[in-house]
C-alpha cells in the first residue's frame, strides 16, 4: 500500500518505497540470522525517512543527506547497544555484533558511531552555516550521546539505549530548527 500510494507521489519517492519495501521483506526471508543486517535496514530507514520527505518535494538537499548520515549512525549507536542488552536472550536464535565480535568490541563500535553522528551534525553547524537553534540542540544532543555511551561503558545498556533515544529526540529537533534561518 505504501508502495503504491508513493508511486502517486512521484518516481523517486516510488523508487525509495520499492527499495525499503523489498528490505523489509527480504530480511525476515534470508538475513534474520545475522541481526546485524536489520541494524543496519532498521538505521537506513531512520536516515532514508529524512531524504523521502525531501523526494516528496522533488529536491534532496545536500543538508538533508548530511543530517540523514547523522541519524543513520546515531540509529547504529543504539540499535547495537540494544543488541548488547539482548545478548543472553538472543543466544541460538540470533548472531548479532556483540555475538561476533564480542561486547567490548561492539562497545568500540558504539563510541565510533555517536562519534561520527557528533561530527557530522556538528560540522553540518559550521558547513552550512546554520543558526544558534540548530547548533544549540545539536550540541545538547551530543552531550545526551556522550551520556548514553558512558552508561553503556558502565555496563548499563538498558540505560544507555534509552539515553540514546533522548539524544535522538534533542537531534530532531535540531534538526527542525535547521529549516529556520
Amino acid at each position: 500500500m505504501g508502495v503504491g500510494l508513493a508511486s502517486s507521489i512521484n518516481t523517486l519517492a516510488f523508487l525509495i518505497a520499492t527499495i525499503f519495501a523489498i528490505l523489509l521483506i527480504a530480511y525476515p526471508l534470508y538475513m534474520n540470522k545475522v541481526k546485524y543486517f536489520g541494524n543496519v535496514i532498521v538505521s537506513l530507514g531512520t536516515a532514508v525517512t529524512f531524504i523521502y520527505g525531501a523526494a516528496a518535494t522533488g529536491n534532496i538537499p545536500l543538508l538533508i543527506v548530511v543530517l540523514a548520515i547523522a541519524a543513520f549512525f546515531s540509529n547504529m549507536a543504539r540499535e547495537v547497544t540494544k543488541d548488547i542488552q539482548d545478548v543472553k536472550k538472543d543466544t541460538g536464535a540470533k548472531r548479532t555484533l556483540p555475538m561476533i565480535l564480542g561486547i567490548e568490541n561492539a562497545k568500540s563500535f558504539v563510541t565510533w558511531y555517536y562519534i561520527l553522528a557528533i561530527i557530522i551534525s556538528l560540522g553540518a553547524a559550521y558547513y552550512f552555516k546554520l543558526n544558534y537553534g540548530y547548533l544549540f540542540f545539536a550540541f545538547l544532543g551530543a552531550i545526551i550521546f556522550s551520556q548514553a555511551q558512558r552508561q553503556l561503558n558502565q555496563n548499563r545498556p538498558t540505560k544507555s539505549q534509552k539515553t540514546s533515544k533522548l539524544g535522538m529526540l534533542i537531534s530532531l529537533i535540531a534538526f527542525i530548527m535547521a529549516g529556520f534561518k
